[in-house]
């Protein structure tokens, strides 16, 4: 990364190649954003009072929590944040305030997500193409190193989630390990943190990787190094700290050690779910890590080449504290995004068949694989080209419950319906199983029980465990336009009883107990009885009683 080389880098195909590489990360890890805003827009223009587009926003935003506290914030910077599971963003004002005093629009700012990972995908088309010797092959390294290193957690989450600005994080960091500016590391020690306090855990390993690079005066001795480089972003960074330890608990919002008990002490995550919650949010780029780890490892002591231990020394402590002080494992892997480019760098010591071949392979591969989002023990596939998108499902469905119900807005059952029906003809499980039990008993509706079971069985081979039940039900009965079939109400039962149905698991037992059209079987009976008893059901208490 000398600074001749720096100079002869093609601007204009590097931003290409970015945008070519972000085109295809949006279209593989990105819900629908056009038809989000359109629906959003729609759906909120039609509130008449402040209190009932409240109620739709939050209705619609029900996926992602964290984006209806953004745009309230937006509105009022002050104002509370009563849920439990987002009281620690309570201080990550940067973004609300941006929205506050620019008076931008809710779809625009929290759009902003987007933008930031563009400006994240240019800096790892830049990276993938310095940290590269090869020169023939700069430009689809740059753009297989974004691939590689985009399709990971914090592009997946800003792009797939709304309200979430990891993108922003991670460029905060890259900037301060990477830029070549003073001034530009000095300002995302000042602007990142309050996009999100997790910059303090990542500002070791970055700055130590800015050392390690010799970037400005790392060539110099680390004492002169650290009067010119990392003084003032340490300074900056040490006085945010303890001004966030201050407003901890202020306004609402939660202290360290409240967070610490409710969200790392009160989760029972062992430590190997953590490790691959670690897996799932760094994916292909995890063997960048270790392939950095390699490169690292001290081949001599001699004053020179001592710098490169850092990795080795900081790079522990970081994955520990990013792993045991975030609920949100996956998410958390975005503090070590900054060492992946000394692992690219590694690959040049490859031969030169495995330089040219093997970071396409990994490309590719990077954009096949699932991607998931892993929260304490909970994963759930992230948004991806092979499913409509999870967030406008959901607000959607979340939406027609609301004017079903006339929670916070006009009671308006067919409007309800037409919602409902609108997700679940997009593949949503839920608002499949809602549309079936609508059709079931006529409401917002025409009663239709042929479309009712249709409906039933969609959301019972979507994986809904009620829909599953409840077919498992009729079935079990012969309602409902089924007859009665006791083989196929095992098989739904026992599909909503691996999903911790109880209602499931009483039946299940209740068929083995009777053996009517199957053999009875006491010993399977109890078993599900047990489970059921286990989740604190009545009945299944009673049955073991008296079987």
């Amino acid at each position: 990364m000398d600074s001749s080389s720096a100079r002869s880098k093609p601007i204009y195909k590097l931003f290409a190649v970015a945008v070519l590489a972000f085109i295809i990360l949006a279209l593989r890890f990105s819900p629908n954003w056009v038809n989000f805003h359109s629906e959003f827009a729609t759906t909120v223009s039609q509130s008449t009072t402040r209190s009932e587009r409240s109620a739709l926003e939050k209705s619609f935003l029900s996926y992602s929590g964290r984006a209806y506290y953004v745009m309230r914030q937006a509105i009022d910077l002050n104002d509370p944040i009563d849920d439990v599971n987002h009281k620690i963003v309570r201080w990550r004002l940067f973004f609300p305030a941006l929205g506050h005093f620019l008076h931008l629009p809710a779809w625009f700012l929290l759009g902003l997500s987007h933008v930031g990972a563009f400006f994240l995908i240019l800096s790892l088309v830049n990276l993938g193409w310095s940290f590269s010797a090869d020169h023939h092959h700069r430009l689809l390294a740059g753009f297989c190193f974004a691939i590689i290193v985009g399709a990971t957690a914090p592009f997946i989450t800003s792009m797939g989630l709304l309200g979430y600005y990891d993108s922003w994080l991670a460029l905060g960091l890259v900037t301060i390990a990477f830029s070549r500016s003073r001034a530009l590391v000095l300002l995302a020690c000042l602007a990142t943190p309050w996009v999100d306090e997790r910059l303090v855990i990542g500002f070791p390993l970055s700055l130590g990787i800015r050392f390690v690079t010799g970037l400005g005066y790392g060539a110099a001795s680390f004492r002169k190094w650290f009067h010119k480089e990392a003084l003032g972003p340490c300074t900056i960074v040490a006085i945010y700290t303890v001004l966030r330890l201050h407003l901890g608990g202020s306004q609402g919002s939660q202290t360290m050690h409240q967070y610490f008990q409710k969200f790392i002490a009160g989760e029972d995550v062992s430590l190997f779910h953590r490790f691959v919650g670690a897996v799932a949010g760094l994916r292909i780029a995890v063997f960048l890590v270790l392939f950095a780890l390699i490169a690292a490892w001290p081949t001599a002591s001699t004053q020179e080449t001592k710098r490169h231990w850092l990795p080795l020394i900081l790079l522990p402590p970081t994955f520990a504290l990013a792993l045991l002080t975030a609920v949100d494992l996956s998410r958390s892997m975005v503090i070590l995004l900054v060492i992946v480019p000394l692992g690219w760098a590694w690959l040049d010591q490859l031969p030169s068949t495995g330089r040219v071949w093997l970071p396409p392979i990994a490309a590719i591969t990077a954009l096949i694989l699932p991607a998931y989002h892993v929260v304490g023990t909970k994963t759930s596939l992230a948004d991806n080209w092979f499913k409509s998108s999870a967030v406008l499902m959901e607000g959607v469905n979340a939406t027609g419950i609301g004017y079903l119900t006339g929670a916070g807005v006009v009671q308006d059952q067919e409007k309800g319906f037409s919602f409902i029906l609108k997700a679940a003809n997009q593949g949503w499980g839920v608002a499949q199983k809602n549309a079936a039990v609508l059709f079931d008993q006529g409401v917002g509706t025409k009663k239709n029980e042929s479309e009712a079971l249709r409906w039933f069985r969609l959301a019972a081979e979507s994986g809904s465990a009620e829909a599953q039940a409840i077919l498992g039900e009729r079935c079990m009965g012969g309602t409902g336009l089924l007859p009665l079939d006791e083989v196929q109400a095992i098989h739904w039962f026992e599909q909503a009883a691996a999903q911790d149905h109880v209602t499931a698991m009483v039946n299940l037992g209740k068929i083995y107990a009777r053996g009517n059209k199957t053999p009875i079987d006491r010993e399977r009976a109890h078993y599900w009885w047990n489970r059921a008893a286990g989740r604190g059901n009545e009945e299944a208490r009673q049955l073991l009683l008296v079987f």
